[in-house]
């Protein structure tokens, strides 16, 4: 490969300034250890700006170049975020994407990635396409990638619930918007009549509720207008269209890359009702034997077993936490997160020194792949008085 960049390169930009550039790519990318950028951000920061120039130069002559550096920053580094940007760029350049079939599996390891590149995709600079179409490279690569993963992991990265939460939440806000700049437009008619104005409900009222200061204005609510309150026609720049994240779904991905195996798991992701009878389940195409108790039901997918799901049954008790670590369900980030709480759960000497093991052990953190600050963040959160934590363990136990 060097000889045949080699020729390609000429003075004043040749062989020597080439692997400079290329050790500035790796230097700017690893640097995401320290600075993670917002990629999802429509507004570029000056370390992405410089990522894509660089991207730029170098795909011209050493494509797969950058393919290797995106798997080198998600299997080496633990970098997510910035290999599913790399991967995104790459997939919509056409001296890059041939080695996507290569590499994708590699470095796109979640159900997360899977989508989080999507959705990068959509918003990478000079795009080919428009709207939500996907280079064919880039759909090739996502649908023989859906197969790999099992309904563990796909029950566990499900964003449809998610979806729909901030769907209500978000109805119910601009409800309440309406609501309050109706209140506001009659207080400001009262006014203008000299007629004493009526009190405003809500958060966006309160300089309106105290004598219409803000309606006296033109019915902009006082404080609480800027707050995103009433406010005026104008919409909140927080909710205007360009800055409003759209989240991209397993069940929109299925139908727009037409996904149809396996099957059990399509139709669980798109709630399809379960074959009523023997000759619907044949037809269907799903695996093993019909279950006559689930016929016309609803199909969904198991909701995974994590430390997230025991804890909230279970709550956070020293029980609940020495449980997860018996039978191995406590991943070293999770563990990390919550060492206070296994702490002031008052876990046994025996799961205390386990969680302590696995802190001293080198391979244990290097293969972690956590980011330095959080070793920082779980040393700050367990600064606990331990005469008082010993006490508060016994008067617990009693």
């Amino acid at each position: 490969m060097e000889k045949k960049i080699e020729k390609t390169l000429t003075e004043p930009f040749g062989i020597a300034e080439f692997n400079a550039l290329k050790k500035k790519f790796i230097n700017l990318v690893s640097a995401s250890l320290i600075q993670e950028p917002k990629f999802n951000d429509n507004s570029q920061s000056n370390i992405t700006h410089s990522i894509i120039k660089l991207f730029n130069s170098i795909a011209q002559f050493d494509p797969e170049f950058i393919i290797k550096l995106a798997l080198y920053t998600r299997d080496d580094l633990g970098i997510r975020s910035t290999s599913n940007f790399l991967c995104a760029l790459i997939s919509n350049d056409k001296r890059c994407s041939p080695f996507l079939k290569k590499y994708f599996n590699s470095f796109i390891r979640l159900p997360s990635d899977w989508l989080d590149v999507v959705a990068l995709a959509q918003k990478v600079p000079n795009r080919t396409l428009t709207k939500r179409a996907l280079p064919t490279a880039l759909r090739k690569v996502l649908q023989n990638k859906f197969h790999e993963f099992d309904s563990y992991q796909l029950g566990k990265y499900s964003r449809e619930g998610k979806v729909k939460r901030k769907a209500r939440k978000e109805k119910l806000r601009l409800k309440k918007l309406e609501k309050l700049e109706l209140e506001a437009k009659q207080n400001a008619a009262l006014l203008s009549r000299g007629e004493t104005p009526l009190p405003i409900r809500g958060r966006g009222g309160r300089g309106a509720a105290r004598g219409g200061r803000g309606a006296a204005r033109g019915g902009r609510g006082g404080r609480g207008a800027a707050r995103g309150g009433i406010g005026s026609n104008s919409t909140n720049e927080n909710n205007s269209p360009e800055n409003k994240q759209e989240i991209i779904t397993m069940k929109q991905m299925i139908r727009q890359l037409h996904i149809a195996k396996p099957v059990g798991h399509i139709m669980a992701i798109l709630g399809k009702k379960y074959p009523a009878t023997i000759d619907e389940f044949f037809k269907s195409g799903l695996s093993g034997e019909f279950d006559s108790s689930r016929a016309g039901k609803r199909m969904r997918l198991p909701i995974p077993e994590t430390w997230e799901t025991l804890v909230s049954a279970q709550g956070n008790k020293s029980t609940t936490w020495e449980t997860l670590i018996d039978h191995r369900k406590l991943p070293f980030m999770a563990m990390l997160r919550n060492l206070r709480n296994m702490i002031l759960a008052g876990i046994s000497i025996k799961h205390h020194n386990w969680v302590l093991s696995k802190l001293r052990d080198e391979k244990t953190i290097a293969n972690s792949r956590q980011f330095p600050f959080r070793f920082f963040s779980a040393f700050e959160a367990i600064k606990i008085d331990l005469i008082e934590l010993v006490k508060s363990i016994e008067e617990a136990k009693k």
